[in-house]
């Protein structure tokens, strides 16, 4: 069984749990249900992820899963314009 992250190896993947441009502009931001901005939430990411997920499977699929939202995202635009070439 694969041993869970540390906190420390965990932290030193801040850069997997936000996106690029959204700590500079902050217009965007606004209270989510919890009561906490988007921002917020980015920052508490780690700790939350590391109470929650017990093994290092789960922390380990819980960093990745930013970085598949985002290859997601950037497909759509050529899935949407291959749709429209029929």
């Amino acid at each position: 069984m694969a041993r869970p992250l540390s906190r420390e190896r965990f932290a030193a993947r801040p850069h997997d749990l936000r996106g690029r441009h959204r700590d500079t502009n902050q217009s965007h931001l606004r209270p989510h249900s919890g009561g906490c901005t988007p921002l917020e939430l980015r920052r508490r990411t780690p700790e939350l992820v590391l109470d929650h997920c017990v093994t290092g499977t789960q922390q380990q699929a819980a960093a990745d899963a930013p970085a598949l939202k985002c290859e997601v995202l950037r497909a759509m635009p050529d899935a949407v314009d291959h749709g429209t070439d029929r």
